[in-house]
């Protein structure tokens, strides 16, 4: 799935409803499983790194307090707002010169 409008995409996902009691609880549990692999291989289980702020990612309730205490640290983003505006290709279609089709599911 092509991450037109991240940005979005988090304001949907974070308000209420199903969205935000089905996937992204999901999506959170999930995405600190793998925050805990990336911490016993990068970081040899060492919860004090100073490669991202292990304690706050691991206690989020929410993506984006995880992607600002881990992946904006890590792959050098400012904050999870940085991270998503310059990730988000709905910024670069205008740059597209032949006709396009984006397909999302």
């Amino acid at each position: 799935c092509a991450p037109l409008d991240q940005e979005y995409n988090h304001l949907k996902m974070e308000s209420t409803g199903i969205n935000r009691q089905v996937y992204s609880g999901n999506l959170l549990k999930s995405m600190k499983t793998r925050l805990q692999h990336q911490l016993d291989t990068i970081c040899d289980g060492d919860e004090n790194t100073t490669k991202f702020d292990y304690h706050r990612a691991i206690s989020a309730t929410k993506i984006s307090q995880l992607e600002d205490a881990y992946l904006g640290p890590v792959y050098g983003f400012d904050s999870y707002l940085d991270y998503y505006r310059k990730t988000s290709s709905i910024f670069f279609l205008d740059g597209i010169a032949v006709p396009t089709l984006i397909v999302n599911a």
